[in-house]
């Protein structure tokens, strides 16, 4: 398992929120991302997946990480 920081970023480099999580890999983190992004009300935003040592790993904007879900077939 490996420490994951999520990050959602509003507009103009603002942080809405930010959770820590331990997942077993990067499949596991993109699930993840899909089902949060369901909860971001605010447009113009996206999320920043960091990983343990602070690199990141995963940045998308939330319409993307919605439209990968079907993709994927992770249930929001």
């Amino acid at each position: 398992m490996s420490s994951f920081i999520f990050q959602i970023i509003g507009p103009e480099q603002r942080l809405i929120g930010e959770e820590r999580m331990c997942l077993p890999d990067l499949p596991s983190v993109w699930s993840e991302l899909i089902r949060m992004s369901w909860r971001v009300t605010e447009s113009g935003t996206r999320m920043e997946v960091r990983d343990e040592s602070g690199d990141v790993v995963i940045w998308v904007g939330i319409a993307t990480a919605r439209a990968t879900a079907d993709r994927v077939h992770v249930a929001a």
